[in-house]
């Protein structure tokens, strides 16, 4: 239960340049779906990553989710550094870093904690 209150009071909160591998500042521009999952819950937004590494996360999920409940628009900024992808947010200069753990062409796939997997999804354009 601790778990799942410290993950939605840091989502709340967020939302929630080095080395870089394949997947670059630059090749990260674009719309990603971003969802996160613990145990059986799962919450997602779509990621606007734009070329001037500022962006924005919008969510509309249920009421019920503890995850990420209700309506969100939280203006970013971005950076991709070799094993991490940062989301600060603007308004508040919340930041949080998460780790890289596996990526293709249009998935990357992320770790906050150990038990919290978040998975972005590139959309088509």
């Amino acid at each position: 239960m601790m778990k799942k209150v410290l993950l939605w009071g840091v989502l709340c909160v967020c939302v929630g340049c080095e080395d870089h591998l394949a997947v670059s500042n630059n090749g990260m521009e674009g719309q990603w779906e971003i969802s996160w999952a613990m145990d059986e819950e799962r919450a997602s937004a779509l990621l606007n990553l734009r070329k001037d590494q500022f962006g924005e996360i919008i969510a509309d999920n249920p009421s019920s989710s503890w995850i990420l409940p209700g309506s969100h628009y939280v203006d970013i900024e971005w950076e991709r550094t070799n094993d991490t992808l940062r989301l600060k947010r603007m308004d508040n200069n919340f930041v949080l870093d998460y780790r890289i753990i596996d990526e293709a062409e249009t998935t990357l796939k992320l770790s906050f904690t150990e038990d919290i997997h978040v998975t972005l999804e590139r959309l088509e354009e």
